[in-house]
């Protein structure tokens, strides 16, 4: 199963905690993409683009956006505007 995560911002919340629901899935089962759409990279940044099978770092246009994500072929897709 392909799971698409598009956040602006990644935080200790979400990729770094060992709880956190990036680090738990299973990668035999799960392809995690990743999409950076904020302009702030940091250390977080880092460590959630490594639990993934593909990170895109933005920014990008709209239509670039959508064409990387469409190619992927998401089963999942997740967008959280924190």
């Amino acid at each position: 199963m392909r799971f698409d995560d598009a956040l602006a911002s990644f935080d200790r919340a979400i990729a770094a905690r060992p709880d956190s629901g990036m680090s738990q899935l299973d990668r035999n089962r799960f392809k995690i993409f990743g999409y950076h759409v904020g302009r702030q990279q940091d250390q977080e940044t880092e460590v959630a683009a490594k639990l993934c099978f593909r990170f895109v770092r933005g920014p990008l246009s709209l239509e670039a956006w959508r064409k990387e994500i469409l190619a992927d072929a998401p089963h999942v897709y997740k967008y959280l505007a924190v």
